[in-house]
């Protein structure tokens, strides 16, 4: 009987800390908007042959820089592409762009900031081959990286990756400093505990929390940097539907088709908006002092 009602008991208070949790998530505005913004962006990608009204590839020169109207609600292009299919087109290159890069980084970041702040000669090697690539500037480098691998979304998320490793490796290997100091971990050693197992069973676990809140934001980073090398020439090449070259090709007629800019440009900003709003909330939420 004591022991059916340990068990209860347990249930229970399991029960009501999900129950927090959901509470605790709703009453998060900017993570509530943020997730919204993130289904909707993933559902976009995943049923843009579904959403999307014509095909994007499509010419009709007859029907060149339309004004957006019946037919096509957001215009049409220099070459009669229907702009709205484009740019939910051009949505899934940023999904899978932005959260190729955030899963790499996430994975490669963690593994050299965990051994990095555990192990004293692989932080000398780790930390300055970060330090020299957060010297450049993240544009700059993603430009020269791109210009030598080639364009291409593969090229992009490898070039955008090495890009943004050292913010993952350094949040990463601060934790790892912090919590190889305590106690228990000290204890641990002390027990004869292997260094793998210490890493990967007691560490890891206090900073996947702070890692999570900068791969969001790596997440909005990567999206808003792949249409930027996109417009500047060096990204996602033409055909192919991207934000940041659908912009491009609209700049040359900016003051006549202003939907050629303005749209694109729209999706681009509510979407970087709602993934930092997202990385926003889940810092607030992940942080145990917040209601």
């Amino acid at each position: 009987m004591e022991e059916k009602s340990l068990e209860l008991i347990k249930k229970e208070m399991v029960h009501e800390q999900r129950v927090l949790k959901v509470k605790k998530f709703f009453r998060n505005r900017s993570m509530v908007i943020g997730a919204l913004v993130m289904i909707l962006l993933v559902l976009t990608a995943v049923f843009a042959e579904r959403i999307a009204p014509c095909d994007p590839y499509e010419l009709d020169i007859l029907n060149k820089n339309k004004a957006p109207g019946v037919g096509h609600i957001f215009g049409t292009d220099t070459f009669g592409r229907d702009l709205f299919s484009r740019i939910i087109y051009g949505t899934r290159i940023s999904v899978i762009v932005g959260a190729s890069v955030a899963g790499l980084t996430l994975v490669l970041g963690l593994i050299l900031g965990l051994y990095a702040g555990y192990y004293r000669k692989v932080d000398t090697v780790v930390m300055r081959i970060c330090d020299g690539l957060k010297a450049i500037p993240s544009m700059l480098l993603a430009i020269a990286l791109v210009a030598v691998m080639g364009a291409g979304i593969k090229n992009i998320i490898l070039s955008l990756t090495v890009v943004y490793i050292p913010d993952i490796a350094r949040v990463a290997r601060a934790v790892t400093l912090q919590v190889k100091q305590q106690t228990y971990v000290e204890a641990l050693t002390a027990s004869g505990a292997t260094k793998t197992r210490i890493i990967w069973k007691n560490i890891l676990p206090n900073v996947i929390s702070s890692v999570l809140v900068q791969v969001s934001f790596i997440f909005a980073t990567a999206v808003i940097t792949e249409a930027s090398l996109s417009f500047l020439g060096v990204g996602i090449p033409v055909p192919e539907p991207s934000w940041g070259n659908i912009i491009s090709e609209g700049k040359t007629v900016i003051y006549k088709d202003w939907w050629m800019i303005v749209f694109p440009g729209l999706f681009t900003a509510v979407s970087v908006l709602g993934l930092n709003l997202f990385g926003d909330g889940l810092r607030d939420f992940l942080d145990p002092l917040t209601n």
